[in-house]
């Protein structure tokens, strides 16, 4: 009886084992990587969310003050506007009538 064989097999198979073992935890070293990747991101949202919550919690209630001038002067600004383009649009449309 010969152990020779027997030795082989077992030396191949340990081989092998540690080729698969060795893909293995390269696998789980990037699964690991990716998760500590996703851990900060979590924990950088939640940061954001709690901040967010705190400053949107601090407007519950709040008196807010409009102030009517600002707003009528930009709405007569947009009307100027309006009628400058509108005056454009009716000189372009004449210009290309007639040429």
């Amino acid at each position: 009886m010969s152990f020779i064989p027997i030795t082989a097999d077992i030396v191949t198979r340990y081989e092998n084992l540690e080729v698969s073992i060795t893909f293995r935890d390269k696998e789980l070293q990037d699964a690991m990587n990716d998760m500590h990747g996703l851990q900060d991101t979590l924990e950088n949202t939640q940061a954001w969310l709690d901040d967010t919550d705190a400053r949107l919690g601090r407007l519950v209630g709040a008196k807010v003050t409009v102030r009517k001038e600002p707003i009528l002067e930009e709405i007569q600004n947009v009307k100027v506007r309006r009628n400058i383009l509108c005056i454009c649009v009716m000189e372009h449309s004449e210009f290309q009538r007639f040429h």
